[in-house]
């Protein structure tokens, strides 16, 4: 499967490379997802999915079910703010012990509700971990390979996206020394509950530019 992965592969960057999605639901249900997930855990780079809609057609619970971070994407509006709720739940169902994991992300606060809201919202079932500028021109380069701006890495969408995952990156790291540190801290013969099973004082986000939004996140690593 890594093979056959790293042949499919189109190359973005130094160290950066793209795995392109099926195109139709029959493709989509011929994938051996825990074989996919086995894989991408053992290429030993950061791995991030846009698992598409949850629930979905074709089930995928395998892609993020083990991920570090699992994200959960919306837009400020009401639709998307409810859509985003019941993936959530969808989500933390299928994440079990570890759906302490689950977070969300908004994208464009402010059209028309603002992050403060959303927040309030969000925090009993996938609490707010940042958000994503409302950037049309560079989401259209993105997306649809329209002409990207001239200073594409200074746009409001790659600044916010820089600042949404350097966040992300600097909350696992706290989380795992939080874990390393309540394992020794535990008494000998002890069990440490699962991570999901824990207090966490501050939970904190997931991105769906289109309402339910999907799950993305790293099998292997930290994202």
């Amino acid at each position: 499967m890594a093979a056959a992965i790293w042949a499919n592969v189109v190359t973005l960057g130094k160290d950066r490379w793209l795995l392109p999605g099926v195109e139709t639901a029959r493709q989509a249900e011929a994938l051996d997802y825990p074989a996919v997930v086995a894989a991408l855990t053992g290429i030993d780079v950061d791995v991030i999915i846009d698992a598409g809609r949850i629930p979905a057609p074709v089930r995928h619970d395998a892609l993020w079910a083990t991920a570090d971070v699992a994200l959960v994407a919306m837009r400020s509006t009401l639709p998307a703010v409810h859509a985003a709720q019941a993936a959530a739940a969808v989500a933390r169902e299928a994440l079990g012990d570890s759906a302490s994991d689950l977070r969300s992300v908004i994208v464009g606060p402010g059209r028309p509700y603002s992050e403060r809201d959303i927040q309030a919202a969000m925090s009993d079932i996938a609490p707010v971990a940042g958000v994503l500028a409302w950037d049309p021109t560079a989401a259209g380069a993105l997306v649809d390979a329209l002409p990207a701006p001239r200073q594409m890495a200074s746009t409001p969408l790659m600044r916010s996206a820089t600042k949404l995952a350097t966040s992300l990156a600097q909350q696992e790291e706290l989380a795992q020394d939080t874990s390393a540190a309540a394992s020794r801290a535990a008494p000998c013969g002890a069990a440490v509950p699962p991570p999901g099973q824990r207090e966490h004082a501050a939970a904190t986000p997931r991105h769906s530019s289109y309402a339910p939004a999907a799950a993305t996140a790293r099998p292997g690593g930290a994202s």
